[in-house]
């Protein structure tokens, strides 16, 4: 019975039919503070096998926030949302500075019109785009 099971999978995958097909979705993200100096918003990307890893840069209001991020994909286009939000938290009135690297697992070979936002809690900083177009193998 184990014999013919494991047949009708391997005969399902290789016709692909997709059962070993994945979504796009955000595998990782990660943040953090730089505090001996102050940065200028920026990202960049580049594809790695399935995946686009990205990283970038984003100055705050204040030290007191977090980063958080959500993707959208849409056909070959990704758009990933990072969020700084606020900690609540007395804070002095000093900017910060956050790094964040983080990587999309995509489930087809392409090129990707790859955008990161950052998006600032009541517009206590303009949003910023960053765009750029990522091969994957």
């Amino acid at each position: 019975m184990f014999a013919r099971f494991s047949a009708g999978v391997l005969a399902l995958t290789v016709a692909g039919c997709g059962l070993t097909d994945t979504k796009d979705n955000l595998a990782t993200f990660d943040f953090t503070e730089v505090t001996d100096q102050q940065v200028e918003a920026g990202m960049d990307a580049q594809g790695f096998g399935r995946q686009i890893l990205f990283g970038g840069q984003t100055p705050t209001p204040t030290r007191c926030y977090n980063l958080s991020a959500a993707m959208i994909s849409a056909s070959e286009t990704i758009t990933i949302t990072v969020n700084a939000r606020a900690k609540n938290e007395t804070c002095v009135n000093t900017p910060g500075s956050f790094r964040y690297t983080g990587n999309v697992e995509l489930a087809r070979a392409g090129t990707y019109h790859f955008t990161v936002r950052h998006v600032f809690p009541n517009g206590t900083l303009p949003m910023t785009t960053f765009t750029k177009d990522v091969v994957v193998q």
